[in-house]
């Protein structure tokens, strides 16, 4: 590894796993993947920000002091279990790994030879990391250079298999200024653009029963020293609208969207909102919605609560309903007919036959050949094909 990594790998120390305490939350990191391949629910998120965390972005100037931190929402299965954290930098064409005693390492991306940051911990629900705390990477030795930073951990639980963000952060640094604008004889350096998204993280509920919703979102866009070029909206990666306002179509979950200012030199800015989209509400099941509109009040008011019902002639019964005068009465009826179906030996026969008188205390309540009964041979069609 070079003397020039050398020099940026020195300033990031390690500070120790204190969250930053930051105006705003992290912005969360797309793509959380494993080693195995296998779906995690892993979370991961972190940032770069020049302002305590006001703003956080991905291009950033010579002398700006940063502050870059993330965190690792850890499986829910995995917590209080014994792990480690890893954390990866990219620098050019180097990858490295920070050890436990906060200096980076070179990595040959052997998984064999990662070491890890926090060695043999018990994980908690939500692990913070602090990479820099207002620190100017320029001076560093990362002028004109891009890092990209990852986060990782593992439990002992899931050998073999390694947790982390598909997508990194992403750190460019602007070049040494030169000795006339250092002096103040010449221009300044190019100041970054900034960006934001009005309202930040958001949630959407369903508004039509089904997958997927269109999203309305608006970002702001400025330059200081010179004028906004470009303003895109990008998921994944793609870019997929244009302008300070988009309509995207997002599917159910959680989605990171990223706006990208640009500015008249060049230089970049992101701001990123997670759009959590909730999914439609499961359908009504076919035996549910025949139950309330044919077999709720002709069948089980008119026909059965009479004696099938807490202190009625058949309230010692495996059948007991309540009547219309009690709280969320369908419900609880058609649950309670549903289990004597399905838990009761020979359940949907017995519910057919005894209403015809059939071995039935309370003798013939529902004709063969009528309506009543045909609608109840309806219902538990449904409710066996369910």
């Amino acid at each position: 590894m070079g003397y020039r990594a050398n020099r940026v790998l020195v300033m990031m120390l390690a500070l120790g796993n204190s969250f930053l305490a930051m105006a705003q939350e992290l912005p969360e990191l797309a793509f959380p993947s494993s080693v195995s391949g296998n779906t995690t629910t892993a979370r991961f998120f972190g940032g770069a920000s020049a302002d305590n965390g006001g703003t956080f972005g991905s291009s950033f100037g010579f002398n700006t002091p940063l502050d870059i931190s993330g965190a690792i929402q850890v499986e829910e299965s995995h917590v209080n279990t014994v792990g480690n954290l890893y954390i990866v930098v990219l620098l050019g064409e180097n990858y490295l790994y920070r050890d436990s005693t906060g200096n980076y390492q070179a990595w040959d991306l052997d998984m064999s030879t990662l070491g890890a940051a926090s060695p043999d911990k018990t994980l908690s629900s939500v692990e913070p990391l602090t990479i820099v705390d207002d620190v100017p990477l320029g001076p560093a030795g990362a002028a004109g250079s891009t890092l990209s930073i990852f986060f990782a951990y593992d439990t002992w639980t899931v050998p073999g298999d390694l947790f982390y963000s598909g997508s990194p952060i992403t750190v460019a640094i602007g070049t040494e200024p030169s000795a006339d604008a250092a002096s103040g004889s010449d221009a300044a350096p190019n100041s970054s653009p900034s960006a934001s998204i009005s309202g930040g993280n958001q949630s959407v509920s369903d508004s039509d029963g089904s997958s997927g919703e269109s999203v309305s979102l608006s970002g702001s866009a400025s330059d200081s020293d010179g004028s906004v070029s470009s303003t895109q909206w990008l998921v994944g990666g793609s870019v997929v609208a244009t302008g300070t306002s988009a309509t995207l179509s997002l599917p159910d979950g959680s989605t990171v969207v990223t706006f990208r200012v640009t500015d008249n030199d060049g230089a970049t800015a992101d701001a990123t909102a997670t759009i959590t989209v909730a999914a439609p509400p499961p359908a009504e099941p076919a035996s549910l919605t025949i139950y309330n509109s044919l077999i709720s009040a002709p069948i089980v008011q008119s026909r059965c609560v009479s004696c099938h019902v807490s202190g009625g002639a058949s309230g010692y019964t495996r059948l007991v309903f309540v009547r219309r005068s009690a709280d969320s009465f369908m419900t609880t009826n058609y649950d309670e007919i549903v289990d004597f179906i399905r838990n009761i030996p020979n359940g949907a026969s017995l519910i057919l036959s005894k209403p015809q008188g059939i071995a039935h205390g309370g003798g013939v309540r529902l004709q063969s050949g009528s309506t009543e009964l045909e609608n109840l041979s309806k219902f538990v069609e449904a409710l066996q094909a369910e």
